[in-house]
């Protein structure tokens, strides 16, 4: 079995989603995906690892060049209010005091 320390936090994430906050099937999915990409734009943006602690030092200056990134990629209006809700619950939760799920 996987330990939740080997987990990425995007399916950590999800799983605070589904069992605690008790989000539908489809907002687990479209959430937990909007956090793939966050981690993986930060993987790059970064050069390095991206673990919970390091969602909690995200900064404004980050969130700018991945919103910027995802506009590239065609992401409209509402789809990008859309995402930064995702993102902003995502780091919201990295930055919890209480443990990972």
């Amino acid at each position: 079995m996987t330990s939740p320390d080997t987990l990425p936090p995007s399916m950590l994430w999800a799983t605070h989603l589904a069992r605690d906050r008790m989000r539908s099937v489809h907002t687990v999915r479209a959430y937990r995906a909007v956090a793939e990409r966050l981690t993986a734009f930060l993987v790059g943006h970064w050069a390095g690892a991206v673990d919970r602690a390091a969602l909690g030092r995200t900064s404004t200056a980050d969130l700018r060049a991945y919103l910027a990134y995802r506009r590239g990629q065609g992401l409209g209006n509402a789809s990008a209010a859309r995402e930064l809700s995702a993102v902003r619950g995502f780091l919201a939760w990295a930055n919890a005091d209480a443990e990972p799920p």
